[in-house]
């Protein structure tokens, strides 16, 4: 079904975690008007020195959400992205696990 919602994803090319995608996030964030270009600056001349990726750096200083975070990912990799709690669980599959694994 090309037109679900929820299987539409797979007919794009999923990308994944690269340097590129962090620097296409930083621009993305950017663009929103989350953080400035000299923050982004500022936290890839730390990337550099610590070796932590701009991502982690973003969420130590609180300079935008997890969810911002996860959204534009979500936006440039073509991955779906949904918050825990939206997801519904249907009772049948609650009864079929049993409780010592949930």
């Amino acid at each position: 079904m090309p037109n679900d919602p929820k299987t539409a994803y797979i007919a794009r090319e999923a990308r994944f975690f690269s340097d590129q995608m962090m620097l296409e996030m930083a621009s993305r964030l950017v663009e929103k008007g989350l953080v400035t270009r000299g923050q982004v600056d500022e936290l890839q001349n730390r990337r550099a020195l610590t070796g932590e990726t701009l991502d982690t750096l973003l969420l130590k200083e609180g300079l935008v959400s997890e969810t911002d975070i996860l959204s534009t990912l979500s936006e440039l990799s073509g991955i779906p992205f949904r918050h825990v709690a939206d997801l519904k669980i249907q009772q049948e599959a609650i009864r079929k696990v049993p409780a010592r694994v949930a």
